[in-house]
């Protein structure tokens, strides 16, 4: 692979051959408990030379009495933890001079851990303890050290036991195990703290024949023991007391390991490596190229399996909080819907528009356009550009006329009105006897009228026959300010249930083909009587009058400007009301499920919390084979993401399916409401983004606790 033998390079390059293996310069360590200053290290300084020979490594033991500082020199040397002052250079490179994420990529590629009590992950397998490291590569390098892994479990005698559990293995075999994942990425150095302390002889002894054979490939391997036996196999002994270098010694010994001849010898001329492994790299790629994300579904898998009983239960409080949000407002708008059907039976599925003349400009207000009254290709265009619009009329209205028929005349209180064929049953009149205004009428302008009760009665017509269509119809005549004008009766309106809502005396109406109205009056009138200053519009069945009300009053504002002066209204209260509602209804649903997802994602993140705090040590370990603080925070994240996902679509499903249910048992129980499938995008989409949401909510705290563990303490933690 290219880029890994650059890689390779580019730390070959760094550090140093030649350098000295460790150079310490007055290293200290202090810790502050209760207001107290406590010193482990004590000005410690020393050098470890290589060797003249680089093929070959050196083998170091560090020895001490207990609490002289041993394991906390050895997290130094390993980048884990802060010294209070003074330098470590390792290969002539200073580590401590770095940023966390370039030590991190630094203890990836040439660090390796093997602890006493070996620090398997006990709900992992051999082979997923070996590959602990692999989470922090590319994810085209993952295969090659799959191989690898098997290569050192096959070399360290562990072949076909790779699918095994730590609880069943044997000491001597989990050490192995930590060994191998400490050789995973091929490190330059080895860092052992007490690897046989726990282990019988014999296989403390072939430990060491294991890490003699990894001294002859050229390792750097550093041992912290009590047992004088396994320092004195080392080339040098660095001697600690009370945080202070004590001495150094350099025992004679023999060199009696054949190890080639013992051990078949591996050796890898390359290393897999992060991109930017190569010391001094940016490391943004790094942040692109995190497979913690790979680990998050089955990390969340093994966090189900801890405790079924108690995380099922929670996550059952997701499931239940998105089920919530797509009920609620799937319901808010099926109800709405249902209602909206329900305007045609109420009497709302209209609304009027009113335009007049804005004579309130100043003269001096210059126009584009001028708005006298509405038109009859405006109209039309309307119910194109907003399909929902299905009927009009234009009226026009006239006051103070007088209506004569056979000598007698009617003068109080007429109101006449030019419609079009749906004008009658828009303005909620209904026909008693004849017919009303047809569209021939408003076609050919057809001077005929529809006369009211009242009407029909003070000129003696409320006998009209219209059956016999060869009768000639009464002629009326009419006479207002400015026209004179007369019209055939085709229609008697019926009596009126209720008071109109229009001005006039109830019964006092005399209704005409809008079309006859403009033609008498002329297209260029002296005055305003006449002009069709206000539309009633029908809208189709589910439709919103509301809304569309502000639409078309929003349409003519903006055609006209400042030159008409334009309101809109549905003229009818209960529409209103039941607005104001269903926008309540809707708020309340939606406002409990988003309170019943809260509560959920609440015991997310609880449950996450408890599980680092049960998983300290895969934390610690996580950081020591090479893993940033952010990776540790989008491993959690993605934990939580994968677990709200989980159950954020069972909850989803499960919500479709008894919604459904619930609104087919309604529909038998009430025949009225039509049962039909009702897949709302908005409620979908809405409970999508509230998993998405959850997830990373949820994640978000413990994702910091993650981010800034103490390393040292995790991997101490029982």
């Amino acid at each position: 692979m290219p880029g890994d033998a650059a890689g390779r390079r580019g730390i070959e390059s760094e550090l140093q051959q030649a350098a000295p293996v460790l150079e310490l310069r007055n290293l200290k360590l202090d810790y502050l408990t209760e207001n107290r200053k406590t010193e482990v290290l004590r000005n410690l300084s020393f050098q470890i030379d290589s060797k003249a020979d680089l093929s070959r490594g050196r083998k170091l033991a560090i020895c001490g009495p207990s609490g002289s500082g041993k394991s906390t020199l050895l997290y130094i040397l390993g980048g884990l933890l802060r010294p209070t002052s003074g330098s470590v250079s390792v290969f002539g490179q200073e580590i401590w001079s770095w940023d966390e994420a370039r030590r991190a990529r630094f203890r990836a590629s040439s660090i390796g851990f093997v602890y006493q009590n070996f620090h398997l992950l006990p709900a992992w397998s051999v082979l997923d303890n070996v590959m602990l490291g692999a989470d922090y590569v590319s994810a085209e390098q993952v295969p090659s050290l799959r191989e690898r892994a098997m290569g050192l479990l096959d070399r360290l005698g562990l072949k076909g036991l790779e699918a095994r559990t730590p609880s069943q293995l044997s000491g001597g075999q989990a050490q192995r195990v930590a060994i191998a994942r400490a050789l995973l990425m091929n490190p330059r150095i080895i860092l052992a703290d007490e690897p046989t302390g726990a282990l019988d002889s014999a296989t403390a002894q072939e430990i060491m024949t294991i890490f003699d054979e990894l001294c002859d490939e050229g390792r750097t391997v550093i041992l912290i023991t009590h047992d004088e036996g396994v320092a004195q196999s080392c080339e040098q002994i660095i001697r600690l007391r009370e945080g202070e270098l004590d001495r150094i010694d350099e025992p004679d010994i023999q060199d009696s390991r054949s190890l080639s001849s013992a051990v078949e010898e591996v050796r890898w001329s390359t290393s897999p490596t992060k991109e930017a492994l190569g010391l001094g790299g940016s490391g943004w790629s790094a942040v692109l190229q995190p497979l913690i994300w790979r680990r998050a579904w089955s990390s969340s898998w093994k966090l189900l399996r801890r405790n079924p009983s108690r995380n099922l239960l929670t996550l059952f409080g997701v499931a239940i909080g998105v089920a919530a949000v797509l009920s609620m407002i799937t319901i808010g708008r099926f109800a709405r819907e249902r209602i909206l059907e329900s305007y045609d039976r109420l009497g709302v599925r209209s609304f009027r528009v009113w335009g007049y003349t804005n004579w309130n400009l100043p003269i001096s207000t210059p126009l584009e356009t001028y708005f006298r009254e509405f038109k009859d290709e405006e109209l039309a265009a309307l119910t194109r550009l907003f399909p929902d619009l299905e009927h009009y009329s234009p009226t026009a209205n006239f006051w103070g006329g007088q209506v004569s028929y056979g000598g007698r005349t009617v003068t109080e209180d007429v109101s006449m009105m030019g419609v079009n064929e749906h004008g009658l049953r828009l303005n909620e009149l209904s026909l008693r006897s004849g017919r009303g205004i047809s569209a021939i009428d408003v076609l050919e302008r057809n001077a005929v009228c529809v006369i009211g009760s009242g009407v029909a009665r003070e000129l003696e017509l409320t006998n009209l026959d219209f059956s016999n269509h060869q009768a000639e119809k009464p002629l009326l005549f009419i006479k207002t300010n400015r026209l004179n004008f007369a019209c055939r009766v085709v229609g008697l309106l019926a009596e009126p249930k209720s008071a109109s809502s229009r001005r006039g005396r109830v019964g006092q109406e005399l209704i005409l083909p809008h079309s006859y109205v403009r033609a008498i009056r002329g297209e260029s009138p002296n005055s305003n009587e006449g002009d069709f200053n206000n539309v009633i519009f029908e809208v189709r069945p589910g439709a919103d009058p509301q809304m569309l009300s502000k639409h078309v009053e929003q349409f003519f504002k903006q055609k006209y400007g400042v030159a008409g002066d334009f309101r809109a209204s549905t003229n009818n209260r209960v529409l209103e009301q039941m607005q104001r509602f269903l926008e309540i209804f809707n708020g309340l649903l939606i406002g409990v499920a988003f309170v019943t997802l809260i509560v959920g994602a609440t015991g997310v993140t609880n449950m996450i919390l408890v599980s680092l705090g049960e998983r300290l040590r895969e934390l610690g370990l996580r950081r020591a084979v090479g893993a940033e603080p952010r990776d540790l925070r989008a491993m959690v994240i993605g934990e939580s993401m994968a677990l709200c996902g989980l159950a954020g679509l069972v909850g989803l499903v499960s919500s479709i399916l008894l919604l459904h249910l619930v609104l087919y048992g309604v529909s038998l129980a009430f025949p009225q409401v039509k049962f039909v499938w009702t897949f709302d995008l908005l409620a979908i989409s809405m409970s999508l983004i509230s998993i998405v949401s959850v997830g990373i909510g949820s994640g978000l705290y413990p994702a910091v606790r993650a981010e800034q563990l103490d390393v040292v303490a995790a991997l101490r933690a029982e």
